[in-house]
């Protein structure tokens, strides 16, 4: 399984990618998706539990 655009393109001459820029990949997108399910439940909270509803 190819492991980086390079690979899977086929390219001869790119550089092999390091384990700590395939580990910044993965730690990048599971901090943008830790901020998304944060600002969801904030959504959610506000929206159930809106003391002016009463």
């Amino acid at each position: 399984m190819a492991r980086s655009w390079a690979e899977l393109l086929g390219e001869s001459g790119a550089r092999p990618e390091s384990e700590e820029e395939r580990r910044g990949l993965f730690g990048r997108l599971r901090e943008s998706l830790g901020k998304s399910r944060r600002a969801l439940t904030e959504q959610i909270v506000v929206a159930a539990f809106d003391p002016s509803d009463d």
